[in-house]
């Protein structure tokens, strides 16, 4: 009888070491995975049509990049390194935070024909107002405007 309740106990004990196993190995593929895709710091492009002097029909090239938990994103309007432009982001809090990859979008959220700058860091999102001479941050005002929009 006291063998019944080892061997339960045993396999009970190898279920949990598996789950940690499994969750640490998840954890470690997904960092490796990251450092595959985003490089280190992490990385990342884009290419869009934002009107920013594209008139040799090349889009604006933009990297976002991690420098130091730094959110910093480049932009390179008509694809021209001489006009670069840098928007400079928030501090990223937290341990390993200088992992979080940062990538970006464009949408026009606004309808002025203008997309605008979407910046994602992990479940939130920076939006960046396409003026006609370069981005800026959005206001609370125009925030709050865009959030009845979408209600």
């Amino acid at each position: 009888m006291p063998e019944i309740w080892f061997n339960r106990f045993m396999w009970a004990g190898f279920v949990v070491l598996l789950a940690l196993l499994l969750g640490t190995l998840s954890g470690i593929f997904g960092v490796w995975f990251d450092d595959l895709r985003y490089g280190r710091p992490r990385v990342s492009h884009l290419a869009a049509t934002v009107g920013h002097e594209e008139a040799q029909g090349l889009p604006s090239e933009f990297m976002a990049i991690n420098l130091n938990r730094r959110v910093v994103v480049l932009e390179f309007p008509g694809g021209d390194a001489s006009k670069a432009r840098t928007l400079i982001g928030p501090y990223l809090f937290g341990a390993g935070e200088d992992l979080t990859p940062i990538t970006l979008s464009t949408h026009d959220l606004n309808n002025d024909a203008r997309p605008e700058l979407l910046v994602n860091i992990k479940n939130e999102q920076l939006i960046y107002i396409n003026q006609a001479d370069g981005f800026r941050m959005i206001t609370a005002a125009e925030q709050a405007r865009l959030l009845n929009q979408q209600q």
